[in-house]
């Protein structure tokens, strides 16, 4: 996927807009998220495949 010079200049204004605060509360809510839907891919992906999985929470 390209981007183009105004989506990279508009992305970074608005990473710089906002306050580190506000960056972690977004960050910790992401991550907050991605935990709570880790049982539940496991349990759907089981039901699909019925075989035994292991979901990780990989990257960043």
């Amino acid at each position: 996927m390209s981007k183009d010079a105004k989506m990279i200049y508009a992305q970074s204004n608005d990473i710089k807009a906002r306050t580190y605060l506000e960056y972690r509360i977004d960050m910790k809510k992401k991550a907050i998220a991605e935990l709570e839907t880790k049982d539940w891919r496991a349990k759907k992906l089981e039901d699909i495949y019925r075989k035994s999985v292991i979901v990780q929470k990989t990257g960043q």
